[in-house]
């Protein structure tokens, strides 16, 4: 009776765990705040990144005209390792965190404000740039290098058009 009232208790806890799971998809625009709010998303990446210094030191006086675009998911491995790590390299660079716009997606990589398709998203994260609204370059899943080289690579190239 014992063993059999502790796997009950086993499988409603274990279906309480999946009911949680699936309410931390996000979709849509997504806040700083909603970030947050999730359970293990602003935590180690963030805190622990250390930006290489030889390329963060181009990226704020390349940044003035640039937006970026997040698009993410909040069940995504991937980007619960690169998006805070972008977040910190906005805060290294005092860029300030408007510059870049979160919006979440589902395990289909669609979103109800239909990001998805207007900006042609296949894997998460992926981290747009736009210079004056016009798409200049995008960072998709991980970066080749390193997030804030290829970053500076993308917003540079910009400025010697």
């Amino acid at each position: 009776m014992k063993t059999t009232m502790l796997l009950l208790i086993l499988i409603m806890n274990c279906s309480n765990m999946l009911i949680a799971q699936s309410d931390d998809i996000l979709v849509g625009p997504i806040s700083m705040q909603d970030l947050l709010d999730l359970p293990g998303w602003l935590s180690e990446d963030f805190l622990t990144y250390q930006p290489n210094r030889e390329y963060m030191e181009g990226i704020p006086q390349h940044m003035h005209d640039i937006e970026i675009i997040c698009v993410l998911g909040t069940w995504c491995s991937d980007s619960k390792r690169e998006v805070p790590r972008m977040l910190r390299i906005l805060q290294i660079g005092n860029i300030e965190p408007e510059k870049m716009r979160l919006i979440g997606v589902d395990r289909q990589k669609n979103s109800p404000d239909g990001a998805n398709v207007t900006y042609n998203i296949e894997r998460v994260p992926t981290f747009i740039f736009l210079r004056d609204g016009v798409e200049i370059g995008r960072i998709v899943e991980e970066a080749l290098a390193s997030l804030e080289k290829d970053m500076l690579g993308i917003i540079i190239r910009v400025q010697e058009e």
